[in-house]
């Protein structure tokens, strides 16, 4: 990327940064897939993170944020723990740069398209606030709760490793349903079952960072559990998004149910 100036600073100043983002969901529904967890992105321009931080903070006032404010006193130190000798202050940039440029949004934009932040989050009109998938859907919790009914079945591509540097991918046939994602042998849903991926020991689902996808190939996405990572890929990103959210609204609906049963049993 070619360098280009940020309120007089340019991004080689902040080269050896990174920011550590946590994203919740303010609602935390019934089902909500953040109420316990948070959707974390790495990022190397905290400047930019920064500054939007600070735009929120001032659209939750009628009145021009004061610089002796707690909020505006975090920003400050997460502002000058990422400054190299000679670079404009806190205050200066702020009052220089109003309104991130249209690089640094579209900068924004493209990282969270990449992992896949609006595949899980939508903006809800009616609250007036970013929240996940399950809190903006309420209703799709009712079809996972329908014993024995799927939430969502068909193909799907697994990715397989025979030798260490030969991988190659296989067409299964899944349903997830209850607590359980099933998958075949085969490709059809007639086939014999195979060892199903427990719900409950879940620990995340996310999608695969665009720059480790197979070029050319739709959208995939991992499974993680204590023991094991699974890699699928879906037949277009549509798909892959649907999966996405279905196992992740599953997820938290079967670790609820555990959770319940484990109440009442105590």
């Amino acid at each position: 990327m070619t360098s280009q100036r940020v309120g007089g600073v340019t991004p080689d100043a902040f080269k050896n940064c990174v920011v550590k983002l946590f994203f919740t969901c303010p609602m935390k529904g019934h089902y909500c897939l953040y109420s316990k967890s948070s959707f974390v992105l790495i990022s190397r321009h905290p400047q930019i993170w920064i500054h939007i931080m600070f735009l929120f903070q001032q659209s939750l006032l009628s009145e021009p944020l004061s610089t002796q404010t707690t909020s505006m006193q975090v920003l400050k130190t997460l502002w000058e723990k990422t400054q190299v000798k000679g670079t404009h202050s806190f205050e200066a940039y702020i009052i220089q740069s109003m309104f991130p440029n249209k690089k640094d949004l579209d900068l924004v934009l493209m990282h969270l398209g990449e992992v896949r932040f609006f595949d899980l989050f939508g903006f809800s009109e009616e609250i007036g606030s970013w929240l996940c998938f399950m809190c903006n859907n309420p209703e799709k919790a009712t079809v996972v709760n329908q014993d024995g009914q799927p939430l969502i079945e068909g193909k799907l591509k697994e990715k397989q490793v025979r030798w260490k540097f030969i991988k190659r991918w296989k067409t299964r046939y899944f349903t997830l349903a209850g607590n359980q994602l099933l998958f075949r042998k085969g490709k059809c849903k007639d086939d014999p079952d195979d060892c199903p991926i427990e719900l409950t020991k879940v620990q995340s689902v996310k999608a695969v960072p665009k720059k480790r996808r197979d070029r050319g190939l739709p959208r995939a996405f991992e499974i993680f559990t204590e023991n094991k990572t699974y890699v699928f890929k879906a037949k277009d990103e549509r798909n892959a998004e649907e999966w996405l959210q279905c196992i992740n609204i599953a997820v938290a609906q079967a670790k609820e149910r555990e959770n319940r049963e484990a109440t009442t049993y105590l």
